[in-house]
């Protein structure tokens, strides 16, 4: 048997025309009600506390489907936030994540090649030179220093330090141990 807040909703829906819903307030405040109680609500980490966010319902009966925009990835630094569609079946008390997308909510970072920096902090790191970019250490060993890359979003920044070092590392060749590298002996 259908619980209650299933099954107001259902009936709240066959009471409206199919095609897009107008009146997104008040079938928000009874999915949220019937939301925990639908089987498959909780994938991809969904709550019934986020549905305010819902855009393109459509009641094609007995199928409500709509997106809602998920921030996870952005408070990690992500520009992009995951889109997730759903369908929640009235008569058989379900909801279903269909499909994920990506909607890009800030400017992507400028692109950067590390060629041309990887080439000059090679040749520095053979000739054991000092470079602004470069943070020499005890025994020998060097690391890049924070601004050896350009700015931009944590995972960014952490994605170019790590193609600068695998660029550095292919140009060392063999005899540098990868990620710290020290001078001849």
């Amino acid at each position: 048997m259908m619980h209650y807040a299933v099954t107001t909703l259902a009936n709240y829906l066959r009471s409206i025309a199919a095609g897009s819903v107008q009146d997104e307030h008040t079938l928000v405040l009874l999915l949220r009600e019937a939301w925990p109680r639908l089987s498959g609500s909780s994938a991809g980490g969904m709550h019934a506390e986020k549905l305010h966010r819902i855009e393109k319902v459509q009641w094609n009966p007995p199928v409500l489907s709509f997106q809602i925009e998920r921030h996870g990835g952005t408070t990690l630094g992500s520009t992009r936030a995951e889109m997730q569609h759903w369908e929640v079946n009235v008569e058989q008390g379900t909801a279903n994540q269909v499909r994920r997308t990506h909607r890009q909510i800030h400017s992507m970072a400028k692109r950067w090649s590390p060629a041309a920096l990887a080439v000059e902090l090679a040749e520095a790191i053979r000739q054991g030179k000092d470079h602004q970019k470069l943070l020499w250490r005890k025994k020998g060993t060097v690391a890049l220093s924070g601004d050896a890359v350009p700015d931009g979003f944590k995972q960014t920044v952490a994605g170019r330090k790590k193609k600068l070092k695998e660029a550095i590392a292919q140009i060392l060749g063999s005899d540098w141990p990868e990620r710290v590298w020290r001078t001849p002996a």
